[in-house]
């Protein structure tokens, strides 16, 4: 795992970005919008400002950024 990967929460299941390697293989995500939320939303500017700090093991990497 790296800085910019897209990657998928197990406990949630929502899809984030690592913004940060820590130490002891722990990550700091930022979640991403999730477009199937609400189809009345999708036009309204998401913040991705929701963050996380997950270790590794909690934490799949998407090989194809497409989710």
């Amino acid at each position: 795992m790296n800085v910019g990967d897209t990657v998928k929460v197990k406990t949630t299941g929502r899809h984030a970005r690592i913004v940060g390697e820590l130490s002891r293989e722990r990550y700091q995500v930022e979640f991403l919008p999730d477009p199937n939320d609400d189809p009345l939303d999708r036009g309204t500017v998401q913040s991705e400002q929701w963050e996380g700090i997950y270790a590794a093991s909690d934490l799949d990497v998407l090989e194809d950024d497409s989710r």
